[in-house]
């Protein structure tokens, strides 16, 4: 999974009146040359010339965003950067366009996390939670594939949030985000050869005395005010559709738990409310990685950061 070599990139940068210097700051020193022109909501532009669409909706633009997005083709990508105040449910609406995988919102140092995703987009590296920490640390790493790996995983999470300052609730939630995280990857990932979940039909009692099929890596370390965690199966079976769903059906059916035996909908509905940062990372059929970032204070309720990213093999 090796960066990838490209040419310059074409970027149109779509705003309502934004400083265009202070976001131009954001794509200095990448790994190639960028084009980069400015666009209003309202003009008119032929979005094949581009082979990026940055668009930052601030304050009351919401709907000029999605009229623009109507006109945009679904083969194009766009990155977009809102308001701080968004809402999750509004989150979701701008990433359920097929074009959409990457929200941040502008706050803090929105910029530094912008350019993460840039990063990744250009040179396709897109695996491993150090990515997202901008100073070196020694990882807490651990393969396990049965319900006592997750015992002592939740353990090492706790005494991580403890050392990091986290007060008890925030170690309580920290502890909650990494048992979903690690369930998922567990029990909800694994698929037959027939793509059919291997513990569907297990009652959850019955589950947690088996082990996966095939061993999860789990990752976590304090840095800065925050602690860091990410887990990857060996399946690649989860995807941006699925986890909005879950999302938006948490956020406004009254039935918010899934009848099925196993089900994930809670699980990521939580862990979404309760991060600051949420990046899912696909190889289909082959791997999934979702890293996360908890802050030692609480948040806003929507991560500064949510993006997916699909892994794509080079052409050569």
């Amino acid at each position: 999974m090796g960066e990838k070599k490209k040419s310059a990139l074409r970027v149109a940068l779509v705003h309502g009146g934004m400083d265009e210097d202070e976001i131009t700051i954001a794509f200095k020193d990448l790994p190639l040359d960028i084009n980069l022109e400015f666009r209003t909501w309202e003009q008119s532009f032929v979005h094949s010339d581009f082979d990026m669409i940055v668009a930052l909706v601030g304050e009351g633009e919401l709907k000029s965003f999605h009229l623009f997005m109507e006109k945009v083709p679904e083969n194009s990508r766009v990155i977009t950067l809102t308001f701080p105040s968004i809402t999750l449910l509004e989150a979701i609406h701008v990433l359920s366009y097929p074009q959409v995988d990457h929200l941040v919102r502008m706050e803090d140092d929105w910029i530094r996390l912008f350019r993460k995703v840039l990063y990744s987009l250009i040179t396709g590296v897109i695996f491993g939670v150090e990515r997202y920490i901008h100073e070196k640390k020694e990882f807490d790493h651990m393969r396990f594939r049965n319900f006592k790996g997750r015992e002592q995983a939740l353990a090492e999470v706790e005494e991580t949030a403890r050392r990091a300052g986290f007060r008890r609730v925030a170690r309580h939630n920290a502890t909650q985000v990494a048992e979903e995280l690690i369930m998922n990857a567990l029990y909800n990932a694994p698929r037959d050869k027939d793509g059919k979940q291997i513990f569907g039909d297990v009652e959850l009692h019955d589950r947690v005395k088996l082990p996966s099929p095939k061993p999860i890596s789990f990752r976590h370390v304090a840095a800065g005010d925050m602690v860091y965690m990410s887990v990857r199966d060996r399946f690649g079976t989860l995807d941006k559709a699925t986890v909005l769903k879950f999302w938006t059906k948490c956020l406004i059916e009254d039935n918010q738990i899934d009848t099925k035996t196993i089900g994930a909908g809670l699980g990521l509905y939580f862990i979404v409310t309760k991060v600051d940062l949420y990046v899912v990372n696909i190889a289909p059929g082959v791997a999934t990685e979702v890293i996360i970032g908890m802050k030692k204070n609480s948040h806003s309720g929507v991560p500064r950061l949510i993006s997916f990213f699909l892994y794509e093999e080079d052409d050569d």
